[in-house]
């Protein structure tokens, strides 16, 4: 069976376009989206360096002297010497033992004194009778000392 010329054509057409597509197919396959990137070469200077010796004194721009309201023993520091910090920022955790024990101590201070505050209530309270009793018996000596005055007569 002879092909026809025809058809020999449409053959060989189809054999070029399958090997067109097929190199083309692999130049995109081998493609990679990466970007270009550009090589620049960059000069390296030598590292420049200057020692001086001297004497002085180096002062800071501003001098803060820190306390606190409370003594007693630091647990954490928050900050390193050096750092900025802001209004408010807690700089460190002191132990809460110590301020417990006095305010505890304190606490017992002032139950004293309320004690204290009560006995001398007390203390007045019973004055006051002891001193009504000899008003009481003052006044029974003097009615006494008029009758004796009155038979004396």
């Amino acid at each position: 069976m002879a092909l026809s010329r025809k058809r020999k054509i449409i053959i060989a057409v189809s054999a070029v376009a399958l090997l067109g597509m097929i190199v083309v197919i692999s130049v995109f396959a081998s493609r990679k989206d990466e970007p270009e990137v550009t090589v620049v070469k960059i000069e390296v200077r030598p590292e420049l360096r200057s020692t001086v010796t001297a004497s002085g004194e180096v002062r800071p721009i501003q001098f803060i002297n820190l306390t606190s309201e409370v003594g007693g023993r630091i647990e954490d520091i928050y900050v390193n010497p050096g750092d900025q910090v802001v209004k408010g920022q807690p700089l460190l955790r002191l132990d809460p033992t110590q301020l417990q024990s006095q305010q505890e101590a304190q606490a017992a201070g002032v139950q004293a004194s309320i004690s204290d505050v009560q006995n001398a209530r007390v203390q007045v309270s019973t004055a006051e009778n002891n001193v009504s009793q000899m008003q009481q018996g003052l006044a029974a000596a003097e009615a006494g000392l008029a009758q004796a005055r009155q038979g004396v007569v």
